[in-house]
């Protein structure tokens, strides 16, 4: 059961990957990225050095944690899915 799992983890976490892929491929992800550049400019010029320096580290740590949430979140639907197909009698 454990190579079953193992498999379905490594499915899923290359699915993940795939997805992300073809989301940076996007308009929405080139606006998201370009709008993060503005912002990113906008906050060099009115802050400084160290400080500057502190809201990129606590940025970095929102992203971290966003990046986190999604893949578990992907997982689990991918997950749900499953076990609706399950329910369903689709899949043993």
């Amino acid at each position: 059961m454990k190579t079953n799992e193992t498999n379905l983890e490594s499915y899923v976490d290359y699915s993940y990957e795939q997805a992300l892929k073809r989301f940076k491929e996007t308009e929405e992800y080139r606006l998201l990225q370009q709008r993060c550049l503005e912002s990113e400019t906008e906050l060099q010029s009115r802050y400084e050095g160290e400080e500057f320096d502190f809201i990129v580290r606590k940025m970095d740590e929102y992203i971290i944690q966003a990046e986190n949430e999604g893949k578990f979140l992907y997982k689990q639907a991918f997950q749900d899915c499953v076990n609706v197909l399950k329910e369903l009698k689709v899949l043993n």
